[in-house]
């Protein structure tokens, strides 16, 4: 402790921590992803608008952040957030077009591909429209 502390007749310092606020949202999206990517951020945004969403309705963050929402569906986009949420080493086709769950609080999860992976592979987006409609049906 400082000597301005005790001058302060501060005996005992303690950092405030300040409370976790969770998220509230009916969509969350997990996209896990190495480096931002411009192409692959318009992407999402026309994917949303797609399904009559915006990115002010959802709230997109990583798998290290999803203790953090509370949503109604979890969106996860590409086959390492998908595996990493879901717990498993099964491919990303075999975990499409089922309703999984998530947590504790058995939080329904659909598995997509990642907006990275569609700009890689555009024969994808038909079926990435199919998830995303799968999705809105869900909220």
């Amino acid at each position: 402790m400082s000597d301005l502390y005790q001058q302060l007749g501060i005996v005992h310092w303690v950092t405030k921590q300040q409370p976790e606020v969770a998220i509230s949202t009916n969509l969350v999206i997990i996209a896990e992803t190495g480096t931002p990517n411009d192409a692959a951020d318009l992407l999402l945004t026309a994917m949303l608008k797609a399904i009559d969403l915006t990115r002010d309705d959802v709230c997109v963050t990583d798998a290290s952040q999803i203790n953090h929402t509370q949503a109604r569906l979890i969106l996860a986009m590409g086959e390492t957030a998908a595996q990493t949420l879901l717990n498993t080493d099964a491919p990303l086709e075999s975990l499409r077009g089922k309703l999984h769950q998530y947590g504790e609080q058995q939080t329904p999860l659909i598995v997509t591909y990642h907006p990275l992976d569609l700009i890689r592979n555009p024969a994808d987006k038909k079926q990435a429209f199919v998830d995303l409609k799968f999705a809105k049906s869900q909220l």
